[in-house]
């Protein structure tokens, strides 16, 4: 089935969509409302997300589109998934008590971390934009944003590990204004706005929101190094409401410009059938079950090694065809012939099913809820009480999410960039402020 025919459905069986849909969220809220905090959890959008995938899978298996057996394995790895993210009970902020006060040597690493990582990402996203294009102008018939990316390189890499740099010393920096002088706030600002212009020139819709999310994991790391974070808090949620406002307008707009000719209307309408495909993984392979069994899945170990960047050229030396294409685009390649690489995200569920079969599919779902908890949960209190633990934080809380959606590509690949981008700033940071004291 593909999207049009999907719509086609869709819009003949509104009502019972909403039936459905009703029951549906209304059971995900009440499963996930202790690992919630507010709106701008990270965890809200994606459960949304959900909803959306469960409720398109089970509108679809009411109309004899899915299969009995495929409608059981999905809704048994849903609920594995959901018990394995309640494992590790929610941080209770509460309790928490500051360890250190902001100290003054961390503002000062900051300052070179930041300025070292905006001018990386500003050379690096200036190169992409004169040698590849700008995303957001390009017709995706004939070059697919994944396409861009994957001509982009090391530079997609680079991007992908500073983003979340700057966003979070963006933000710290603007909550401890007072600390720093007038030409370090108007540099400040200036970066910020070049991060918001890339990000809506990305073309993905939902880029702009990785600004409200990071800016809620440093609004909950702050209990670990500020006496009061209730002001700080304050004034991250008040951003978060114009940011949420920016990246609805900004949605709209991409979505207008890139999709529906400029009407706003269909727009609207765009971004609704938009939410009722979250599982569009499903309404291609699960309907036409067929397609499971043409999937080139390779070794697990392999592909999942093979998507670090560090061990991408070894593996890649040892054999070519080691590292198998994403299981998402694998499926749109089967089901359309083109030529641009696209396709959905071979969600959990699905990614399960390929690789360990049924069974093992609902203990697969089990393990990605534990290690999102775990890390949202844990991992919080595993690291060092200051900036650069928020930072390390909230990336990694901010990547880990996608495991449920695609593991490898969107996932483990992001926090791998990461990591490396970080680990070499910060020691880089560390030698040149060494430096100027000497």
């Amino acid at each position: 089935m593909d999207y049009n025919s999907f719509y086609e459905i869709l819009n003949q069986n509104i009502i019972m969509y909403m039936y459905i849909m009703i029951p549906i969220a209304l059971i995900y809220f009440i499963a996930v409302k202790r690992q919630l905090y507010n709106v701008y959890d990270p965890l809200f959008l994606f459960i949304l997300y959900s909803i959306g995938a469960t409720t398109t899978n089970i509108f679809l298996y009411k109309l004899n589109y899915i299969k009995t057996d495929l409608i059981v394995q999905y809704v048994l790895t849903e609920i594995a998934f959901v018990v394995g993210l309640n494992i590790f009970k929610k941080i209770n902020l509460e309790k928490i008590q500051a360890i250190i006060i902001y100290k003054k040597e961390d503002f000062e690493l900051q300052k070179v971390v930041f300025i070292i990582t905006s001018i990386i990402y500003i050379i690096a996203q200036l190169y992409v934009y004169i040698k590849i294009g700008i995303p957001m102008f390009y017709d995706q018939t004939e070059k697919s944003l994944i396409d861009m990316q994957l001509e982009a390189g090391k530079f997609t890499i680079i991007l992908t590990g500073c983003l979340p740099i700057l966003i979070y010393c963006g933000i710290s920096n603007i909550m401890n204004s007072k600390k720093s002088k007038i030409q370090y706030k108007i540099y400040n600002i200036s970066i910020l706005i070049f991060v918001v212009i890339s990000l809506v020139l990305s073309g993905w819709k939902s880029n702009f929101i990785i600004i409200v999310f990071i800016g809620f994991y440093y609004s909950i790391y702050m209990y670990r190094f500020l006496e009061d974070p209730k002001l700080v808090i304050r004034k991250i949620h008040k951003m978060s409401i114009k940011i949420l406002g920016l990246a609805f307008i900004s949605a709209i707009l991409i979505t207008a410009y890139r999709y529906t000719n400029c009407n706003y209307n269909e727009a609207l309408d765009y971004i609704f059938h938009r939410f009722a495909i979250s599982g569009d993984i499903f309404i291609y392979s699960y309907v036409n079950d067929s397609i499971l069994n043409q999937v080139d899945s390779g070794n697990f170990i392999t592909n999942l090694f093979g998507n670090l960047v560090f061990f991408k050229h070894w593996i890649n030396a040892y054999s070519t065809d080691a590292v198998k294409a994403n299981l998402g685009l694998q499926v749109f390649k089967i089901f359309k012939n083109v030529n641009y690489v696209s396709g959905p995200n071979p969600r959990h569920n699905f990614f399960g099913m390929i690789y360990f079969g049924t069974v093992g599919s609902i203990f697969y779902s089990f393990f990605i809820g534990v290690i999102i908890g775990f890390v949202r949960n844990k991992l919080y209190y595993k690291l060092p009480a200051n900036i650069f633990g928020g930072i390390i934080y909230s990336s990694i809380a901010y990547y880990i999410i996608y495991a449920h959606i695609d593991l490898l590509s969107l996932c483990l690949g992001p926090i791998d960039a990461f990591l490396i981008i970080f680990i070499t700033i910060y020691i880089l940071s560390h030698i040149i402020l060494k430096t100027s004291k000497q």
